[in-house]
């Protein structure tokens, strides 16, 4: 029995290659940059302090715990906060919003112009 492997190839590239994972967002400061994975230390070196720091959460995580009065696990909810960090250049200029956890840029978003 013969198959014909390319249109078979063919159908899985189409099938799966919506399915990449989006790609990192870059932020531009005057010549330097940054991108999601960086460390705050290096956004404030390259692009300064932000103009107001946002704090924000995530949804809980369950995890479980031990509950000694209790004589076993529960299951307890750990808020997860982070800071978004906006740097507003002023009119013309975009606006970057980017979300700070852990001494990490976990996001970069890049809105329209500033005030």
């Amino acid at each position: 029995m013969h198959y014909p492997i390319l249109p078979l190839l063919a159908a899985g590239v189409l099938l799966f290659g919506g399915c990449s994972p989006e790609p990192a967002q870059i932020l531009y400061c005057g010549t330097a940059s940054v991108t999601e994975g960086d460390s705050s230390f290096d956004l404030t070196r390259r692009c300064g302090q932000p103009t107001p720091v946002e704090q924000a959460q995530d949804r809980p995580i369950a995890t479980p715990a031990y509950d000694t009065n209790l004589g076993h696990y529960v299951i307890q909810s750990v808020p997860q906060p982070y800071e978004i960090w906006v740097y507003n250049d002023g009119p013309g200029r975009p606006v970057a919003r980017i979300n700070v956890k852990n001494g990490m840029i976990t996001r970069i978003e890049v809105q329209g112009p500033g005030k």
